[in-house]
């Protein structure tokens, strides 16, 4: 089995697992916040909150291995620098600046 063929089937295994995964969480924290605290953190939510919760905590799972493949094919290095100057531009703004600076060097004279 080539390892094309092992990424397709592991990402088609995702989608269930992440989905298994979060009813299993909001689950342990529903149980835990009741035995701990004798609070429902969670509350008795209908099917719309389901889904809801549900699928926020499997998209985060999807995201989180789409950023695993990322970081496996370019590199650490890369993406890390890709997402600081991202994330960071709009709080520090050194950083963007210096990223304008750096976008304007590498541009070509006209």
């Amino acid at each position: 089995m080539g390892r094309r063929k092992l990424n397709q089937y592991t990402r088609l295994l995702t989608l269930p697992l992440a989905i298994a995964q979060a009813f299993g969480m909001v689950f342990l924290v529903q149980q835990t916040s009741l035995s701990m605290q004798g609070v429902d953190v969670i509350g008795k939510p209908n099917l719309l909150g389901w889904i809801m919760l549900i699928s926020t905590i499997t998209a985060g799972s999807l995201l989180l291995m789409w950023l695993g493949e990322i970081i496996t094919e370019k590199g650490l290095v890369t993406v890390y620098r890709s997402l600081f100057s991202v994330v960071l531009s709009p709080v520090y703004p050194p950083v963007s600046a210096s990223y304008r600076v750096w976008y304007q060097a590498i541009q070509p004279r006209s």
